[in-house]
C-alpha cells in the first residue's frame, strides 16, 4: 500500500503524536533536530522543515499552480 501524502497540519499532528509517545526531546534527537525546533513547529511558529520531514520519513514538496 502506498504511503499517504500529508498536509502541513497532518505533519504537525504526526509530530504531536510522536511527542506524546516518546517525548519532545527524544523525538528531536531521533530525527536529528532540536527540541526548540520541534516546539516551534508544534506551536505554529515555524513550518515543518525539509530536515524534520526527512527525519519522519517524508520529504517536503511545495507546489505552485497558475491562477486561472
Amino acid at each position: 500500500m502506498k504511503p499517504k501524502n500529508l498536509s502541513e497540519h497532518e505533519m504537525v499532528d504526526l509530530i504531536d503524536s510522536r511527542c506524546r509517545h516518546q517525548g519532545q526531546a527524544a523525538l528531536a534527537r531521533s530525527i536529528g533536530s532540536s527540541p526548540q525546533m520541534i516546539c516551534d513547529i508544534r506551536k505554529g511558529r515555524k513550518w515543518v522543515s525539509a530536515s524534520v520531514a526527512r527525519g519522519l520519513g517524508y520529504r517536503r514538496v511545495v507546489h505552485y499552480e497558475p491562477i486561472v
